[in-house]
């Protein structure tokens, strides 16, 4: 069955015939089964009986019936197998119907340049997107450089003195983190369409690993801390020891001096006068002995006395001169971390200046 609402086709125009069994022509009709084919000057009552499958052709287009078996062309019969064309007298209103096509086609031109105009947009936009990430990742690169470079500043800090300054470059770093976290967070405003997930992933990631580099910092300052104190309280205590060993040392020499002194004495009141001469001698002797050793242990108490004072010396130098050290670095640090700092705010804000928020929003849009 046809179709009502489709449009007649202009004459001379192929029509296509499919699913029929019987085709009458102007009030004849001839059975046969399979496909047939007729011309289409049958009235309306009996077009109704034709599938026709293809849109209207243009004017004095041929029409063409595939699958037909016979041919009927105003009630004469012409036999005819394959495809056979026949034409057919349009109307009027067919004219309209090619106009619409050259319409349809205009418009399928049109439609085809914006199509390649989007294209072109949306190739533009992959190239800015593809820029903005690798600025992205160049910016995050110079991030990872400066916090490694703060760490290996901070690593040398050891003492006691530097706890303070540790505080102070941990404050320091802590504003220092807080500020990269929201320019970051501005950053992802602004480049909302490139994916959240990786950049808050890489941006948890840092933070975890700035977390671990302090905690290693301060666990190894404790210990070069506590290393100091346990080098500087040996010394002490030697020095004590030594000072001791000393002290008791020339006590114990003193008292047997003194015995030695008494007991001469006592000999030389129990003795007469012919014993006086060889005690002495013996006392001359013993007191020569004796002077001679307390020569040579107050030459050693005088050779320990400088080499503890030189050692002395040695580690208030070093120690001063380690204070030094320590200051400048952390100086340098102080300096490097502030000029690191005003480096990446002066690139957050040329980039603020060239990529404003209504770059961003057509970007969101486009996207």
């Amino acid at each position: 069955m046809v179709d009502l609402a489709a449009l007649p086709d202009p004459p001379g125009s192929p029509v296509r015939v499919q699913g029929a069994k019987e085709v009458s022509d102007e009030g004849s009709m001839m059975g046969k089964t399979g496909e047939t084919a007729a011309t289409k000057k049958a009235p309306p009552s009996r077009v109704s009986m034709v599938d026709l499958a293809a849109p209207p052709d243009p004017l004095g287009s041929p029409v063409i019936v595939q699958g037909a078996k016979e041919v009927y062309d105003e009630g004469s019969m012409m036999g005819k197998t394959g495809e056979t064309a026949v034409t057919k007298k349009a109307p009027p209103s067919w004219v309209s119907v090619a106009q619409d096509r050259k319409c349809l086609k205009k418009y399928d031109v049109e439609i085809s340049t914006k199509e390649g105009a989007m294209a072109e947009q949306i190739e533009q936009m992959g190239g800015q997107i593809e820029n903005y990430q690798k600025k992205l990742e160049e910016l995050q690169d110079k991030y990872t450089g400066q916090v490694r470079e703060c760490s290996d500043l901070t690593c040398r800090l050891d003492s006691t003195e530097a706890l303070k300054n540790l505080n102070q470059n941990s404050k320091m770093l802590a504003s220092t983190n807080e500020e990269l976290k929201k320019s970051q967070y501005a950053m992802k405003e602004k480049y909302f369409i490139i994916s959240e997930q990786k950049k808050s992933g890489r941006e948890n990631k840092l933070s975890a690993d700035n977390r671990k580099v302090v905690d290693n910092y301060q666990a190894e300052l404790s210990e070069q801390i506590s290393n100091m104190f346990s080098m500087v309280a040996s010394c002490l205590s030697q020095q004590n020891a030594q000072i001791y060993g000393v002290n008791k040392l020339s006590q114990s020499r003193l008292e047997a001096h003194n015995k030695a002194i008494l007991e001469m004495k006592k000999k030389f009141l129990a003795s007469g006068d012919e014993t006086t001469s060889s005690l002495f001698d013996e006392l001359h002797n013993a007191l020569t002995s004796h002077q001679g050793e307390m020569v040579l242990f107050a030459r050693e108490l005088r050779q320990k006395f400088h080499t503890t004072m030189e050692q002395t010396h040695e580690m208030s130098e070093y120690i001063s001169s380690f204070f030094q050290k320590l200051m400048e670095e952390s100086k340098n640090a102080e300096n490097r971390v502030a000029e690191a700092n005003d480096n990446q705010l002066n690139s957050i804000i040329d980039f603020q200046k060239t990529h404003g928020p209504d770059s961003f929003r057509g970007g969101h849009r486009h996207d």
